[in-house]
């Protein structure tokens, strides 16, 4: 199971264009062979992978990852 989330960060990564993590998180949910939510939206488990296994850059850049906002 594990490889096969390596395997969906490296097909949908691109290091000038990083893939939504919904997206992401939707192709777990398919790979796992889980259900999405009521409302459309991938699974809650399949949100936390993706967000586990996207690159430290990316989590860098993104303000939520660490609870602080960028500064202008």
């Amino acid at each position: 199971a594990l490889s096969a989330l390596f395997d969906i960060m490296r097909k949908h990564y691109d290091p000038k264009k990083p893939p939504k993590q919904t997206s992401v998180a939707a192709e777990i949910d398919k790979a796992m062979g889980w259900k999405a939510q009521k409302d459309g939206k991938p699974s809650r488990n399949a949100d936390v992978l993706a967000a586990i296994i996207r690159p430290d850059s990316d989590a860098d850049a993104d303000p939520r990852a660490s609870g602080r906002r960028r500064r202008s």
